[in-house]
């Protein structure tokens, strides 16, 4: 009983329920029955009716409609939809986007409803609902609402929803919501999430999240105020942020012009060195950086090469000893204090370190790893010579590791317990 209901309220609505206020030159029908263009109830100009309910078996085309409309290959609306929109291949509404630039603001159309096609989805103008399409979805100006299809979204100005594509989403300008295409994402401003896909652009402000192989934010610091300095970020293997001062960027390789916060990747370039720069290799304009040359009991020669920034020092680093036929990589980040004259007369530093060693035949993919904390101090000889910059420095490490072939340490300061070693450890050496 209940879908005879339903279907009888339908009716009663399709046939007393009007429009909104229209122009003098369109006539209202309740009902639209058709066959294609001009063949069907509203007769040859059909284009200026306004409908309720439009059924076409083809094609079909008014001035607007309220409720429904359903067309087996297209519909096309002059100014306004309402309603639900079916169409096989395409909906357009206010059709008119090779017009002049003059004679297009008179033709923007508005949508108030929710668009179904297996290709197409057209709104020359702006909208409030939802565009559902095969292929593309398109509104040339404003949409409240979603995007959702295979290949591409558009949106000319202003965006409120989120754009769901295989390919591509764009928005002209502005944006609040959400987008996430496999390949692309582009948008000129932006205060929401671009994940994921290939590449996520941002021509001028992003408050928000990016996620992609390639990350881009453009050339403005964003315009919008917080209480604390954090205003996106940005995960992927590439990310690029040309000139937002406050942000995250994490990946393999993070270039920025003027990053605020924090990198943290295997190597990051700036132009202005971020607070909290993480990563083997820090590049920056004026940045912390220095080279180290020590010894210790389990490798004579230790290589370092420190960057960061005055919070923060990354050190990448490698160690061998011919004699014992081992050798490792390694990596500590921690900080160095400065002071005395000019503060380049001393310092006290503080590393958390990991490094891996492959010893004699074992293959350098078995992971055999050594944890520290390292603590040392420095002084600088050579404040009045051509070698300014050159300290003598010792610092001692407190190291442990799961023995996997032969013991590391000897000596003193050694103590064994469930396969792993732990030891004290003295470095000697040069910091320049």
């Amino acid at each position: 009983m209940n879908k005879y209901v339903l279907a009888a309220l339908l009716a009663g609505g399709a046939f007393f329920c009007y429009g909104q206020k229209r122009s003098k030159q369109v006539e209202f029908a309740p009902l639209h029955l058709g066959l294609t263009n001009g063949i069907g109830t509203n007769g040859f100009y059909d284009l200026k009716y306004e409908n309720n309910v439009s059924i076409n078996l083809f094609t079909g085309q008014s001035w607007g409609n309220n409720i429904l409309c359903i067309s087996g290959i297209s519909h096309y609306q002059v100014l306004k939809s309402q309603g639900i929109y079916l169409a096989g291949i395409s909906n357009v509404t206010g059709g008119y986007p090779f017009l002049k630039k003059k004679q297009l603001e008179d033709s923007l159309a508005s949508l108030n409803a929710i668009q179904i096609a297996g290709l197409f989805n057209v709104v020359n103008g702006k909208g409030r609902g939802a565009q559902i399409g095969g292929l593309a979805n398109s509104v040339l100006r404003s949409l409240d609402g979603f995007q959702l299809s295979s290949v591409y979204n558009f949106t000319g100005k202003g965006f409120s929803g989120f754009q769901l594509a295989v390919i591509a989403n764009r928005i002209g300008e502005y944006g609040v919501g959400v987008q996430t295409a496999l390949l692309m994402n582009s948008s000129k401003n932006l205060t929401g999430l671009q994940f994921p896909a290939l590449a996520n652009i941002v021509t001028n402000d992003l408050d928000g999240f990016q996620m992609g192989v390639f990350n881009y934010i453009g050339n403005k610091k964003s315009t919008v105020y917080r209480d604390f300095h954090f205003y996106w970020l940005q995960l992927g293997v590439f990310n690029s942020a040309f000139q937002n001062s406050d942000g995250i960027q994490i990946g393999l390789i993070n270039w920025g012009r003027d990053i605020g916060f924090a990198q943290l990747g295997i190597i990051n370039i700036s132009k202005k060195v971020p607070e909290y720069p993480i990563g083997f290799l820090n590049i920056s304009g004026d940045g912390q950086s220095f080279l180290r040359l020590s010894h210790n009991r389990v490798f004579n020669y230790n290589i370092e090469l420190a960057t960061g920034s005055k919070k923060l020092i990354n050190v990448a680093s490698y160690s061998f000893d011919p004699s014992k036929d081992i050798r490792s990589i390694g990596y500590a980040i921690g900080n160095q204090l400065k002071g005395g004259y000019k503060k380049n007369e001393y310092f006290f530093d503080y590393y958390l370190t990991i490094s891996h060693v492959k010893e004699q035949s074992q293959s350098f993919l078995d992971p055999n790893l050594i944890y520290g904390l390292k603590i040392g101090a420095g002084y600088n000889p050579s404040l009045m010579t051509k070698l300014p910059w050159m300290f003598f420095f010792v610092s001692v490490s407190a190291n442990v590791h799961k023995v996997k072939g032969e013991r590391l340490a000897e000596g003193f300061l050694i103590t064994e317990k469930n396969s792993y070693e732990r030891w004290l450890d003295i470095n000697v050496g040069i910091q320049l």
